[in-house]
């Protein structure tokens, strides 16, 4: 089925089938039923064969188990990563990996010396500026070029006010979104690593409840419903299974699984 065409492949199968279980199976039905009265069963061959007849077809009818276990992880619901907002030096790193952080708590601080200079530069320029646009004014031969004058003012005073917000961001420095533990921070995390705007430098997870996350196959997806009562197993913990319920459930396809915690290490699906 997998290695070549799976028509041909169902094909085969249906062969086999025919060949190694129905004709058989009608072979030995129909010699039972030719020296039908040749046979005298015993009594308690009878019993034995019904009794062992009655038990297979109740182990096939009625499932062994009264519920069903998926493999599942558990994890925060809430994760959020860390990045440096601008392109600037790091200047004080205030956590590491595993601190335990509170909702607005700043978590490193961004240098602002240049952009300070920068700033200040841009001020001068728009301020300059602005005297060749009075200059222009009065002069006859420049009034023509007063308005294009007027737009380089307007201009820096637009460069001017995003330096302002970045310089507001960079003294706000980064700070935690919600209450969480640092799962992950990146070993060059020190004074003067400048990482580049948008470089994400870790992870904060939101502490106290856990979502767990079970994969279920299609064939099963019967048996679960949205607000059903559940139990979970987590390896390594000692005690009696964590009572829950069913919050959300949405379908995937290998592509979701293939960087989630349901891939194995060595390859493959779990």
């Amino acid at each position: 089925y997998f290695k070549f065409d799976k028509t041909l492949g169902i094909a085969l199968a249906v062969v086999a089938l025919l060949m190694f279980v129905v004709a058989p199976c009608i072979k030995g039905v129909m010699g039972l039923l030719s020296r039908w009265r040749e046979i005298r069963p015993r009594l308690g061959g009878v019993l034995v064969a019904g009794a062992l007849a009655a038990g297979l077809t109740l182990a096939v009818v009625r499932p062994l188990h009264s519920s069903s276990v998926y493999p599942c992880y558990a994890a925060a619901p809430r994760v959020q990563a860390l990045a440096v907002p601008l392109h600037e030096p790091v200047s004080v790193v205030r956590i590491q990996r595993g601190s335990l952080v509170k909702a607005g708590e700043p978590l490193f601080d961004l240098r602002t010396e240049e952009l300070e200079l920068l700033l200040r530069r841009k001020q001068v320029e728009r301020d300059v500026l602005r005297k060749q646009y009075e200059f222009n004014l009065v002069d006859k031969e420049e009034r023509g070029r007063a308005e294009m004058k007027l737009v380089e003012v307007a201009r820096a005073e637009d460069e001017i006010a995003h330096l302002n917000g970045k310089l507001e961001t960079a003294r706000k420095g980064v700070v935690a979104p919600f209450d969480g533990v640092v799962t992950r921070l990146d070993s060059r995390m020190q004074p003067g690593f400048r990482p580049g705007e948008g470089f994400i430098v870790g992870e904060l997870e939101g502490a106290g409840e856990l979502v767990v996350h079970a994969l279920i196959p299609d064939r099963d997806r019967h048996q679960v419903r949205v607000d059903q009562e559940v139990r979970v197993w987590l390896e390594g913990v000692a005690g009696e299974p964590m009572p829950g319920r069913v919050v959300e459930i949405h379908s995937y396809n290998e592509k979701d699984l293939r960087d989630s915690a349901f891939t194995a290490s060595a390859g493959g699906e779990l």
